[in-house]
């Protein structure tokens, strides 16, 4: 998955890197990644999932996205 850079002024500090958060029904499992984009792995097939992202600096957290719902493929066999 990818996503757009926090735009100039938004950022409050140099942007360290994202946070992404996706879960299927109950916890959060969170990956973070020096760039825009991120491969999220152990994914259930044909299964809905909420994904967050948000930029952190030195300073912490920034703000957490709305969560984006998406669903997995089904079985290709």
């Amino acid at each position: 998955m990818s996503w757009n850079p926090v735009p100039q002024g938004y950022t409050h500090g140099i942007v360290l890197g994202y946070m992404v958060l996706y879960k299927r029904e109950k916890d959060y499992v969170n990956i973070t990644s020096p760039v825009t984009s991120a491969q999220l792995t152990d994914l259930k097939k044909f299964t809905m999932y909420v994904v967050k992202v948000l930029a952190f600096t030195i300073k912490g957290d920034g703000v957490i996205s709305n969560g984006t719902h998406a669903r997995t493929h089904e079985d290709g066999e």
